[in-house]
């Protein structure tokens, strides 16, 4: 269930992304020596990058959870099967 929840923030947080891009692109070509528009569209670069590497973070520490989690599960029945 969480991961349906963070699929569906992905891909809200995605479409703002592109739409902000668009109209940044839109009004950069309008103005392109524009200092402010082009510290605007840097800063949002860095932004887009950051929330990638939170999300690749997070998809990683998910799987690591999952591997220890099979480990740990697979160890326990193991103990059982020798118990019984």
């Amino acid at each position: 269930m969480m991961q349906k929840l963070q699929n569906l923030k992905d891909l809200e947080y995605y479409a703002a992304s592109i739409s902000t891009n668009n109209i940044l692109l839109k009004w950069m070509r309008s103005k392109p020596k524009n200092k402010e528009l082009k510290l605007l569209s840097d800063n949002i670069i860095k932004l887009e990058f950051y929330v990638n590497q939170l999300q690749q973070n997070d998809r990683l520490n998910q799987q690591i959870i999952s591997e220890y989690r099979y480990k740990l599960n697979k160890l326990k029945l193991k103990q059982n099967d020798t118990r019984t």
